[in-house]
């Protein structure tokens, strides 16, 4: 199996490996995203220990048997021991030690305190919001002991179109893709037998064996524990759109300040919620709330979204997924183009630019002003309208077009660009850039992961 991308995260590993003393690195990211194979590949000797959810007797006996004969009975002398006779050592989901012995990680902080020799530590975990709670949180006992914190992250879309040309995916196959899976290598592994899009989906979200069905809600119960429907009725009712608070109050049922409380507790500690950043208004009022992970969005959308019809009719959901995967797709479509902005200006398309989101206004006339990506630089701005469908975009879109950017406020030089899956069947004014696929494929393609 080949190995992709992570070279920056692997060559900092080891450099850190080369400090003299003792250091202690932690390892955090969602489930799936690479962090066990990342540290296998790069430490292929360490002493590796996987932490599940025995009680602390059995755990320790079997951990006892990786460096000794003996059967340690504390886990202070195991942990002696174990610094002392290992040049490197990682334990895996140590986030379940504050489940089943949390005592232990008291233990952790003593013999790390104590101990002087030469030792390479790394902690490594599935859930943000525990990890964090063990190693940011003032009253942690592991707190302030750490020497670096790794978040480990998916695959953004230029690593995921390296992976999927290599199983023989077309660029718009590849969009696709990203927008259901995101950059999760296991996800996009599951990709390595080619079927239809249709034919995929249903096998890995709807059937009833199918790998993905649960996923979603296994990572948010084991992250949230006891509190997870309060969470989860917040993640459903952003589901694959931006929501404003009032909308997600009136999809959830929540009490204003509760799912306020939510929200902030899922942007904050978790990082699975995030703001959309509207560049055209100063004002904060009118902020909007997005999932920031592209496979929890299509799966609270499709498959929690629509639980129900998934457990009783999957065909059903199946055909109601498709009726709507291109509208998905162009959401996700905007994240893209935003994500890889700095690859524009790098070609040539754009000028350079200082901060970028998207943006809106209420007009009096024609209700609200959506410009799907916006990049400001000192002088101008540049508005960017992002078409996935199958239909060209014509003089009709392009007059629609020029009129939002006219009725932008803003006494900066307007820099339009329009990028159309369909292509076009117009010309572009002066001030006006068009990008079809090809174009696309050719500003994007061209990156390699560093």
């Amino acid at each position: 199996m080949k190995f992709y991308n992570r070279e920056k995260e692997m060559r900092f590993l080891r450099d850190f490996a080369q400090k003299p003393g003792k250091k202690m690195i932690i390892v955090y990211g969602r489930r799936r995203i690479g962090k066990t194979t990342l540290l296998k590949k790069t430490f292929e000797d360490a002493r590796y220990f996987f932490v599940d959810s025995r009680n602390c007797k059995d755990l320790l006996r079997s951990f006892s048997h990786k460096i000794s004969n003996a059967i340690y009975t504390d886990w202070e002398s195991f942990l002696i021991d174990l610094l002392k006779s290992s040049k490197t050592v990682v334990f895996d989901e140590f986030q379940n030690f504050l489940r089943t012995c949390p005592y232990v990680l008291s233990i952790f902080q003593k013999v790390w305190d104590e101990y002087q020799g030469e030792a390479f530590l790394i902690l490594c975990g599935s859930y943000s919001g525990m990890m964090k709670r063990i190693f940011t949180d003032g009253k942690s006992p592991l707190f302030g002991r750490t020497d670096a914190l790794i978040n480990l992250k998916p695959f953004g879309f230029t690593e995921t179109l390296e992976m999927l040309r290599d199983f023989g995916y077309s660029f718009e196959e590849a969009i696709t893709w990203y927008s259901i899976f995101g950059g999760v290598p296991k996800y996009l592994w599951l990709l390595k037998d080619r079927k239809s899009v249709e034919e995929k989906i249903f096998e890995v979200f709807f059937d009833e064996f199918s790998p993905l069905k649960e996923e979603g809600k296994n990572i948010l119960v084991l992250e949230f524990g006891k509190e997870h429907p309060g969470y989860f009725s917040v993640l459903k009712a952003i589901g694959g759109f931006e929501r404003e608070l009032s909308e997600i109050v009136s999809q959830s049922g929540l009490e204003r300040t509760t799912a306020m409380k939510y929200i902030s507790e899922l942007r904050d500690s978790y990082a699975i919620v995030k703001e959309v950043q509207n560049l055209l208004q100063k004002r904060k009022r009118g902020k909007r709330y997005k999932i920031s992970d592209f496979f929890l969005r299509f799966w609270m959308r499709f498959v929690q979204g629509q639980i129900d019809v998934v457990e009783i009719n999957p065909e059903a959901a199946l055909k109601h997924t498709m009726d709507n995967l291109s509208q998905h797709v162009g959401l996700i479509f905007e994240d893209i183009i935003l994500e890889t902005l700095k690859f524009f200006h790098s070609a040539g398309v754009i000028p350079e630019f200082d901060k970028a989101g998207k943006g809106w206004i209420k007009d009096k006339q024609s209700g609200q002003v959506e410009i799907d990506v916006v990049a400001e630089g000192k002088n101008h701005i540049i508005l960017i309208e992002c078409k996935w469908r199958e239909k060209p975009f014509n003089r009709s879109d392009l007059e629609e077009f020029l009129r939002k950017i006219d009725k932008l406020p803003s006494s900066k030089e307007k820099i339009g660009v329009v990028i159309s899956k369909g292509g076009f069947n117009t010309s572009a004014p002066k001030n006006i850039t068009f990008l079809d696929l090809d174009v696309l494929e050719d500003i994007l393609g061209s990156q390699k992961s560093k």
